[in-house]
C-alpha cells in the first residue's frame, strides 16, 4: 500500500504538469529531499515514491485532446490512451470550459480542426502537429 506522502507527490507532480505550475512541481521536489535517506535504505519498500520519481525524471507524454467528451471522435481517441501503457503521459480533454482554461490558460491556444477533435502531443518540450485522424493519433501515442 503506498504511502500518502507518495501519492501526494504523484499527484503534485501531475497537477503541476496539467495546470503548467512551477510551484507544485517545486514543492514535489521538496519532499524527494525530505525522504531521499529514508528511501534510500530500502527502495523496494518505497516503490510508488520511486514511481513519483521516475514520473519527475522520465520524459512523458502531454497529449491535449480538444474536442466535446461525448463525440466518437474523442471516444476512439481517449479508448486508445488506454488500451497503451503510457505512465508518464498527461492528459486533458478540454472541452472549453472555462474552468480548465482559468487553471491553465495556455490550453486555450489548442483548437479543434475541421471541427473535429484534435490532439496535441507533446513530448520534451517538442510538439507534434495537431492531428484529427485516428490512425496518425495511435502512430504518435505510440512512437
Amino acid at each position: 500500500m503506498p504511502s500518502g506522502n507518495s501519492v501526494a507527490t504523484l499527484n503534485m507532480l501531475r497537477l503541476a504538469r496539467l495546470s503548467a505550475s512551477s510551484e507544485l512541481e517545486k514543492q514535489a521536489y521538496g519532499q524527494f529531499e525530505v525522504f531521499a535517506s529514508k528511501v534510500k535504505t530500502i527502495e523496494s519498500a518505497h516503490a510508488y515514491f520511486m514511481t513519483a520519481l521516475l514520473y519527475s525524471i522520465v520524459p512523458g507524454k502531454d497529449i491535449i485532446i480538444v474536442g466535446e467528451k461525448q463525440s466518437n471522435d474523442t471516444k476512439a481517441m481517449i479508448k486508445e490512451i488506454n488500451s497503451n501503457y503510457l505512465p508518464f503521459a498527461t492528459v486533458v480533454i478540454n472541452t472549453g470550459e472555462d474552468k480548465l482554461n482559468a487553471i491553465n490558460p495556455e490550453l486555450i491556444a489548442h483548437k479543434s480542426l475541421e471541427g473535429k477533435s484534435t490532439a496535441y502531443i507533446c513530448e520534451n518540450f517538442t510538439c507534434k502537429e495537431p492531428v484529427n485522424d485516428l490512425q496518425k493519433f495511435i502512430e504518435y501515442i505510440k512512437g
